[in-house]
């Protein structure tokens, strides 16, 4: 079933177009299905500096905007089913997203499986308190610009990540890699399946972190 798939992938933080405007949809739209992965807006926690995973805040206006003119260079895809994390965030960006499409639009399906890392005792907290120690485990130092992410994770793969977040966090509620892959996992495949039941074409994913791609396989 998953050679069936194409993903475009887009995020409504950085760029408004450069998934929407891409051909592969129309080229794939009789052969199988084609996911849309969107990030949210940007949200009152991004605009803070403060963890956010399970924990949820408001899109800002900047995130709303930026929202409304993705919705607008997606508005002529047709969409066969429609799913978004149940956080707020990104509940709140396929809604705004969705309302600008020129076609009939899928009912927006909630799944707990596409949510962010749960970041156990660390949400809400300012992000150097959860990401200092790992930086500095390794050399780097961590600052407002990520200026050495790019050096943490060339030393680092995500599992190495979600399993020290979880092994630092002092009240063990931090999910680990295993955990997280298998409900990314989980409601990736049911996604695909369901589509797919309803003939293929383009399925729509509002979540938090298109990074959740990469733990299908």
């Amino acid at each position: 079933m998953k050679k069936l798939v194409k993903v475009i992938m887009a995020t409504a933080m950085a760029t408004c177009l450069f998934a929407c405007s891409s051909n592969d949809a129309k080229e794939a739209k009789n052969e199988g299905t084609t996911i849309y992965f969107v990030r949210h807006g940007k949200t009152m926690f991004n605009n803070t500096d403060q963890v956010q995973g399970w924990s949820d805040t408001p899109l800002i206006e900047k995130g709303e905007k930026q929202a409304d003119a993705t919705g607008i260079g997606m508005k002529d895809i047709k969409f066969t089913t429609a799913y978004t994390s149940d956080l707020g965030r990104a509940r709140a960006t396929a809604k705004r997203i969705l309302a600008q499409n020129a076609n009939d639009v899928p009912e927006l399906i909630e799944l707990v499986g596409l949510r962010e890392w749960g970041y156990g005792g660390y949400e809400g907290k300012l992000n150097h308190e959860m990401w200092d120690p790992i930086f500095e485990a390794h050399g780097l130092k961590f600052d407002d610009e990520w200026s050495q992410y790019g050096e943490l994770v060339k030393q680092m793969s995500d599992a190495d990540i979600a399993n020290a977040i979880a092994a630092n966090d002092p009240t063990h509620t931090a999910e680990t890699y295993d955990q997280i892959t298998k409900r990314s996992q989980e409601a990736i495949d049911q996604i695909v399946k369901e589509t797919e039941e309803k003939g293929g074409g383009n399925a729509w994913l509002s979540l938090v972190e298109v990074k959740f791609l990469r733990f299908w396989n």
